[in-house]
């Protein structure tokens, strides 16, 4: 089969995803005028009330209170650098997080867990095009996002293999904030 179009090699990604049993939404009908808002606004890049469900689906036998603490945890890591934020991210993740509560007088420091590894089904895998994120005014709306449990996981950037311009740098840049790209271009300039 040939594409002709980057939204036609979109679609048959999203017809794959969908054979893998992901869900699939628009970006449109989520953000926060869209006809099934799941945002509150374009920076937000979680899926909030979808990671909040899942936590206590997997998580049942720890408080509420401290599921919410769980997740507003998640929610704020904030270190001014990205690969400290990346690493931690990547930890609560694979190692769960760390909670602490009291149950008949005992206090107790369980793992909670964002993704439930040993029951797959007990998951939430969606797949949504055309999610636009803005941040700093920039404004981002990559191909396709992967969500697992409410969270964007995987990013796809698709280009027309045909297209003269269309290569894997050309994806790269689309992705990058601007700032990041004059450095580049400035870097490139003295070299």
């Amino acid at each position: 089969m040939s594409y002709t179009s980057e939204d036609q090699i979109e679609e048959y990604n999203l017809e794959l995803l969908r054979g893998l049993e992901y869900g699939y939404k628009n970006g449109y009908v989520l953000e926060p005028k869209g006809t099934e808002p799941e945002r509150q606004s374009f920076n937000d890049v979680l899926l909030k009330d979808r990671l909040t469900q899942v936590i206590s689906r997997i998580n049942p036998h720890i408080p509420d209170e401290n599921r919410q603490q769980a997740q507003r945890e998640l929610q704020n890591i904030t270190s001014s650098d990205l690969i400290s934020n990346n690493e931690t991210f990547h930890r609560y993740l694979i190692e769960g997080i760390t909670v602490e509560y009291t149950k008949n007088g005992e206090t107790k420091g369980e793992k909670l867990w964002l993704i439930d590894w040993n029951t797959p089904e007990n998951n939430d895998f969606l797949a949504v095009n055309q999610f636009t994120v803005i941040e700093d005014n920039h404004n981002r709306r990559p191909d396709i996002i992967l969500f697992i449990n409410g969270m964007p996981l995987v990013v796809i950037e698709l280009k027309n293999a045909a297209a003269a311009k269309a290569n894997l740098q050309a994806a790269y840049n689309q992705l990058q904030p601007v700032e990041a790209q004059t450095l580049r271009l400035h870097h490139r300039e003295h070299l």
